[in-house]
């Protein structure tokens, strides 16, 4: 049996605003509404954004290449947006790595936490720096 996640549905405060910020993130494209969604497609799965009921907090974690997450590390370090190395550590500003990859974790405008982490990070010590 093949079995592939099409979509998930996030609850959101405000639709736009929030398919805006991972679009932002992820240098995705929102597309245009469909319904009551706000849709931003991630590679195979799409995130459909909705804000017709009440918003609880909900944790998203996407493995990335390192390219996409060096990218990523230099939006956030050129921004004022919470990230931190790890849920124990806070909001600090930092990245973290466990299981040889290195992650962050990003706080949205609705308390949702977004982890990515990078697969086939180069080692550490090595030339190419997080961020330029």
């Amino acid at each position: 049996m093949s079995v592939v996640l099409d979509h998930l549905v996030i609850p959101v405060r405000d639709r736009h605003t929030s398919a805006a910020f991972v679009a932002w993130l992820l240098d995705a494209t929102q597309q245009a509404d469909v319904g009551a969604f706000t849709p931003v497609e991630v590679g195979a799965l799409t995130l459909k954004f909705d804000d017709r009921f009440p918003c609880s907090v909900g944790h998203y974690a996407f493995a990335v290449d390192a390219e996409t997450f060096f990218r990523i590390a230099q939006r956030l370090v050129a921004s004022s947006v919470n990230f931190g190395s790890s849920p124990e550590a806070g909001w600090d500003r930092a990245f973290g790595s466990a299981d040889q990859t290195i992650r962050v974790y990003v706080e949205d405008a609705n308390g949702h936490h977004y982890e990515f982490f990078a697969t086939g990070t180069p080692p550490r010590g090595s030339a190419r720096p997080l961020v330029d």
